[in-house]
């Protein structure tokens, strides 16, 4: 969570066979992203 709670980050790492290093996935507005998806 970002220090505003306004963005959260995750670091997904590769599922261990090296096929996939990893991805950084940053939402913006996560509270607002989250009550969207979960229909509120």
């Amino acid at each position: 969570m970002g220090p505003d709670d306004q963005r959260f980050m995750m670091l997904q790492v590769g599922g261990g066979d090296g096929a996939e290093i990893g991805r950084l996935i940053l939402v913006e507005n996560f509270f607002q992203v989250l009550e969207e998806r979960l229909g509120r």
